[in-house]
């Protein structure tokens, strides 16, 4: 049996599953930093739970909130325990939003710090990395207290290959971008995000029927990635039918990019 001070049972609070569902008077037994049981007040054993009891009666229980658009690249780093976001319930963050993120472009770090200096609140932190699966290491071992999905920012995968520039990529600064941008992917990136009112993804031109512009590669290359990733989390064991509609979603999404 899991002893007692690896468990915790949450008791006499009004549970919000996040299903949609009313919220209901139950205890949520944890083990293990996982929900192990969610139990209706009329089920509650009648020996108690063996395990360390908090009384949440006049309480909301409910999961962690994802905050789907954070600026903590970098501060996670120098602030791990995360009291801003923790205090408020947030327990998984995203980051690199705005086409923002502290890598690639790492070969000019002045310059990259610059790009991002909006994001970049902490500047006496080092920057110990050198490209998007370093920057990713770094927030692992920071051990922080909130989940972390990171996404590459399309400004800095263009700053990478093309600088400042206020100009077309060429097709050799596009190749180079997507390559920055299945790289980020390989190392563990869940997304590439945009932010072209900000530099230098506002310094690129306008869409036009002659060119192909980065910030449409770098959608193509994240709605590509997202969907292969999709079409890996396929089991074998699932029908045709359900197989067809997935099909249909990467085509989809080829097909507008």
């Amino acid at each position: 049996m899991t002893s007692t001070a690896a468990r915790t049972a949450l008791v006499g609070g009004s549970v919000a599953d996040g299903s949609g569902a009313e919220a209901r008077s139950a205890d949520v037994l944890l083990s293990g930093g996982r929900v192990e049981a969610v139990v209706p007040l009329g089920e509650r054993p009648a020996g108690g739970y063996d395990a360390a009891l908090v009384d949440c009666a006049g309480r909301i229980v409910a999961p962690g909130f994802v905050d789907v658009h954070c600026h903590s690249d970098i501060t996670l780093l120098a602030y791990p325990g995360n009291a801003s976001r923790v205090t408020q319930g947030v327990t998984t963050e995203v980051v690199g939003n705005c086409g923002m993120s502290p890598a690639p472009g790492n070969a000019d770090p002045e310059g990259l710090a610059g790009i991002i200096a909006t994001i970049d609140v902490t500047p006496d932190v080092p920057w110990a990395w050198s490209d998007v699966a370093g920057w990713l290491r770094a927030l692992d071992e920071a051990e922080t207290a909130t989940n972390v999905a990171a996404q590459v920012g399309h400004g800095s995968a263009r700053f990478a290959v093309a600088g400042t520039a206020a100009r077309p990529l060429d097709d050799a600064e596009l190749d180079a971008l997507e390559a920055e941008l299945e790289a980020a992917f390989e190392a563990g990136v869940v997304g590439a995000s945009v932010g072209l009112m900000y530099a230098p993804g506002s310094r690129r031109p306008r869409p036009s029927s002659t060119g192909s512009p980065s910030w449409s590669r770098a959608t193509t290359v994240s709605c590509r990635r997202i969907c292969a990733s999709t079409c890996r989390a396929w089991s074998p064991r699932r029908s045709t039918r359900s197989r067809g509609r997935r099909v249909a979603r990467v085509r989809a999404c080829r097909s507008r990019t």
